[in-house]
């Protein structure tokens, strides 16, 4: 995983109306891993649990980041940036949908809370770049915790270390082109997010494999748990992949569309301009998601803040956006590179003192890029065992081929997409095979 902060270089000057000025810093590489085990069991791919005559695989999620040094380019954690002050933000954001629009009572209110000894008037602060990401406790988010406000004093960006899931997957046992589908994601077979039935139904995979003889004009379906909805995916072109011939996928534009370009997306509470996806409801704080570097959205918001990047100001979308390779014929995800800018609104408050003249932004504070690609060693493993199989076999015995990859798909494929460096993944690999 990896992830670019933008700094904020001008924060006192933001606070008498000036544009902001973010400069992306990074960047920050995670070695990620993550696993799956049964239901409690508490050991990596230990006890997992079938039912159903093995069609279903129950199953918790887990997740670990560590720092890497080499790939980080002499980037640390201890990096000190200034961000936007985001437990500030919410807290001014709750008060004002609170109270309302009476300045006595907030401004009594943060008297109050000055007394108290929390500081509400900074608007941005300074913080290490892990402490951003993975938490920090300050006199505000002990309040806020304190009030039930907030499901944790520890503040950050991303969790480190948690339950990422408790979920039900189809194995394609008995169905072959429900492989990999969700029956229930983090113990949810629908959605209580949004505001439409059909925004709220969980569909497809978790994009690391899709049912078998996919084909360029197909739609492929996803389920994005950092967005909390599914998503569609349309052909892009053909690619490859450690010398395996993929599809490349990419999200459908229409996805990020406002109401007005797609009505479809009502359900997805797409009443502002195109481009962000509007997570209030999902992360029960103000929150927008986007691409990075605002890619394909509408062009106000990147006008309206200054974004300083090592690649100059033109967009690169093979950068910038986010792709999934897939090989036609098992339906395998080979390559797969996920990107997501996290967004929160900047606006004035005429009763807070530190926050009269800021401008109103849609104002970036990090983005994220999650990458997993095949290795080599299980790309060869790959090409022996299912692809050479099938060349020679086509067209007669395709069917039963394709039956018998599963449990290739299971041992290896699954587990093959290296979120951290690929040797250390063939080491674990290697355990389970």
């Amino acid at each position: 995983m990896t992830f670019w902060v933008w700094n904020v270089t001008n924060p006192e000057e933001v606070l008498i109306g000036d544009e902001p000025v973010l400069q992306e810093t990074g960047p920050y590489v995670y070695d990620e891993y993550r696993w799956k085990d049964g239901p409690g069991a508490g050991t990596p791919f230990g006890n997992l649990f079938w039912t159903h005559e093995n069609e279903l695989v129950h199953y918790d999620g887990h997740k670990v980041f560590v720092f890497s040094e080499t790939e980080s380019r002499g980037n640390r954690p201890d990096d000190e940036v200034t961000l936007l002050n985001l437990p500030v933000i919410a807290f001014m954001d709750k008060l004002d949908a609170t109270i309302g629009h009476d300045k006595i009572l907030l401004a009594e209110a943060v008297f109050a809370l000055r007394l108290l000894g929390v500081n509400v008037n900074t608007v941005f602060h300074k913080r290490t770049v892990g402490k951003a990401l993975f938490g920090y406790r300050d006199a505000l988010t002990e309040f806020l915790y304190a009030a039930g406000a907030i499901p944790s004093a520890l503040f950050g960006l991303q969790e480190n270390g948690t339950l990422e899931s408790k979920s039900i997957q189809f194995t394609g046992a008995g169905d072959i082109s429900r492989i990999g589908t969700y029956k229930q994601w983090n113990g949810m077979e629908t959605l209580p997010y949004w505001s439409t039935d059909d925004a709220n139904v969980i569909r497809g995979t978790d994009g690391s494999q899709f049912a078998p003889d996919v084909h360029r004009d197909d739609t492929l379906w996803i389920f994005v748990d950092d967005a909390g909805r599914s998503a569609k995916l349309k052909f892009q072109n053909d690619s490859t992949v450690e010398d395996i011939d993929v599809y490349r996928f990419g999200i459908d534009p229409v996805e990020l569309l406002n109401v007005t370009d797609c009505p479809a997306n009502v359900g997805f509470n797409g009443f502002g301009p195109s481009g962000v996806l509007n997570l209030t409801s999902v992360k029960n704080a103000t929150l927008f998601l986007s691409k990075p570097h605002f890619l394909d959205a509408w062009e106000g918001y990147a006008e309206a803040v200054k974004l300083l990047s090592f690649k100059g100001t033109t967009l690169d979308r093979d950068a910038y956006d986010t792709i999934l390779e897939v090989e036609p014929i098992t339906g395998v995800t080979m390559n797969a590179v996920k990107r997501l800018q996290p967004n929160v609104p900047l606006r004035s408050y005429d009763w807070f003192p530190g926050a009269v003249l800021v401008p109103s932004a849609l104002f970036p504070v990090i983005w994220i890029e999650e990458a997993a690609r095949i290795s080599p060693t299980a790309a060869d493993k790959f090409k022996s065992e299912v692809r050479r199989p099938l060349d020679i076999a086509r067209p007669a015995k395709v069917v039963c081929l394709v039956l018998s990859i599963l449990s290739f798909l299971a041992a290896v494929a699954l587990f093959a997409f290296a979120r951290k460096p690929s040797s250390e993944y063939e080491a674990i690999n290697s355990d389970r095979a």
